[in-house]
């Protein structure tokens, strides 16, 4: 999943913005690109020090569910599957899907419906909600704004 950082607007009033599959996330209230890569780092548990490059990294297998970064479905898979000491063959097989699918799916090319993480939770033998995180929008929310389409 690709993740984009990026400035609306002009100095001072400015907003960065934080894109990802997930939605948009806005910081209205930071001001200079070296606040906002602080800020993620100490929100990734990441040391300040840390490169931007690698801020940027980490953020590409996480999606922000409105109150913190979460990994994302494809990453939950893929460790949860190597968890339980399976193959992506013997996971297909026990889901009853395709090894393509498997393999569509840990790779982020294809999402899955709620018929496939029902097979696939069963399968792992473990809930649903281990899979997938739901994104909680506040609404009244005047900062850290997360937008969904």
């Amino acid at each position: 999943m690709a993740t984009l950082i990026h400035a609306i607007g002009k100095r001072p009033r400015q907003v960065y913005r934080v894109y990802g599959a997930w939605g948009e996330r806005r910081f209205p209230e930071i001001r200079s690109k070296s606040d906002l890569y602080d800020f993620l780092a100490d929100e990734l548990g990441l040391p300040r020090t840390v490169s931007r490059k690698d801020i940027v990294f980490a953020l590409m297998d996480k999606s922000w569910d409105g109150t913190k970064w979460v990994d994302d479905f494809r990453v939950k898979l893929k460790s949860t599957r190597e968890g339980k000491g399976l193959t992506q063959a013997q996971l297909a097989e026990r889901a009853g899907l395709s090894l393509d699918g498997i393999r569509a799916l840990e790779q982020g090319i294809r999402r899955p419906g709620t018929d496939t993480l029902r097979r696939l939770a069963v399968a792992l033998q473990v809930g649903v909600e281990e899979l997938i995180s739901v994104p909680k929008i506040d609404p009244a929310s005047e900062t850290h704004e997360v937008l969904f389409s």
